[in-house]
């Protein structure tokens, strides 16, 4: 008799569920298979109009699947998208980007919004709302930071090229998180920092690759995939061969570093006990020699002090130094690419770009005399960075100068700026020049 009972249980909830199901789907616009298997970019939130995002729903989709969303710096995320679509169709995981955050917009409307926005995916696409996924990169990874704990049955976040925005309350969370950042990226050091920080708690990861200040290629991001699966309780079949092949492929650039986080990554990702990989892992920790070692802590010295004398040349606006300093630094970063010093000196570049954005935005939200000078080192550090001309097409705006304005703006349009960048809000003297419309 008890055994009927479950029975029944187990019928009725699944009776229910169905027709949960089956009622949103008479709303639901990518169940229709016809709408799968492509990218739909710019969709507009019926609730609240301000919403733009993207989604992607893997071909012959006739299931609830997991979901992973997306957010980006500057309200752009059909890139991420478009890099990871191949991996969505293989493993079965719809994509979802959120265009309404981008950086500087203040948290509690970034919060309204994408609650209103979840809801509206939920009816719109097979969502199972019970495997829900985050990733950001840069600001995007500070805001699901955030975001995770006001959203349920989030089950592992992705930050990318950032730490969480704070630490603190980020620590609390009890689901996985993988962090993905470039070597070169001007944020290693803190992601390296929060998760080599024996205080953490939180179960995390961390994957490491050659590059700047980038979401991650979409062989390395395949690890996150893997991870979701495993949460969903879906098999996925691994090669292990494919890891190992790429650790040993860092191995002879001598960049040990980068092919034990490359491993160990793998290993977080796929949860069960993998001998082949383990085996690799704890070699190539037996591996690093000393000299490695010290080579790789004397790099962290150097850029640190580099760091120091860089941001006094910018309180000092001593320009002659620091355009100096730079052509030194941009010539080191080309002497060995693939180098622990190329890897500092690509990184100070980075770090060069942030000081020249922090102190033109201060210089232009306090209208300083100054303004002009950041502008010229903001230019020479970042000659084709959109923001840097923006801040330039506001200068000559704000004093009519129309014609430098608009060299400035048409500048950022041929380095990818589209009409609908959130930035473009952000300079109200750009209503001087009607050039710019």
């Amino acid at each position: 008799m008890k055994r009927f009972k479950i029975f029944f249980t187990f019928l009725s909830l699944l009776f229910i569920y169905s027709l949960i199901y089956s009622c949103n789907t008479n709303s639901c616009r990518f169940c229709n298979k016809k709408q799968q298997g492509a990218i739909f970019q710019n969709i507009r939130c019926k609730a609240d109009t301000s919403i733009l995002y993207n989604i992607f729903v893997p071909s012959e989709t006739d299931t609830v699947l997991p979901l992973l969303i997306f957010l980006d710096p500057h309200g752009n995320t059909a890139f991420a998208l478009n890099k990871y679509s191949q991996l969505a169709e293989k493993h079965k995981i719809i994509l979802a980007g959120f265009d309404a955050y981008y950086n500087g917009l203040p948290y509690n409307i970034v919060s309204k919004k994408f609650k209103i926005w979840f809801n509206e995916v939920y009816t719109n696409a097979p969502v199972d709302t019970t495997k829900i996924f985050l990733s950001g990169f840069s600001g995007g990874a500070r805001a699901i930071s955030l975001l995770e704990s006001e959203t349920k049955n989030v089950l592992a976040t992705a930050l990318c090229g950032a730490g969480p925005a704070n630490l603190e309350l980020w620590n609390t969370g009890k689901q996985p998180a993988m962090f993905f950042v470039g070597s070169s990226d001007f944020n290693y050091n803190e992601v390296i920092s929060i998760f080599n920080n024996k205080n953490i708690r939180r179960t995390k990861s961390l994957c490491v690759f050659k590059d700047s200040h980038e979401w991650p290629n979409a062989n390395l991001f395949e690890d996150f995939f893997i991870l979701i699966n495993r949460l969903s309780n879906k098999n996925t079949n691994i090669d292990e061969n494919i890891y190992i092949s790429r650790a040993q492929e860092l191995v002879k650039s001598n960049r040990f570093d980068l092919a034990i986080n490359n491993i160990s990554n793998a290993i977080f990702a796929i949860g069960a006990e993998k001998p082949s990989l383990n085996k690799l892992r704890d070699s190539l920790n037996l591996s690093i020699t000393e000299e490695f070692k010290s080579k790789y802590n004397s790099n962290l010295i150097k850029e640190y002090t580099l760091q120091n004398r860089i941001y006094n040349y910018f309180q000092d606006l001593d320009t002659i130094k620091y355009f100096a300093l730079l052509d030194s630094v941009r010539l080191s970063a080309k002497v060995d690419s693939f180098s622990l010093e190329s890897d500092v000196m690509n990184r100070i570049i980075g770090y060069c770009g942030i000081l020249a954005y922090t102190f033109t935005k201060r210089a232009y939200d306090l209208q300083s005399n100054n303004l002009y000078n950041f502008l010229k080192i903001y230019e020479y550090t970042e000659p084709a960075n959109i923001d840097m001309m923006l801040f330039h097409t506001a200068y000559y705006a704000k004093n009519k100068n129309c014609i430098l304005a608009k060299k400035f703006i048409d500048m950022a349009r041929a380095n990818g700026l589209q009409n609908n960048d959130k930035r473009l809000n952000l300079f109200p003297e750009f209503n001087n020049c009607k050039e710019l419309k």
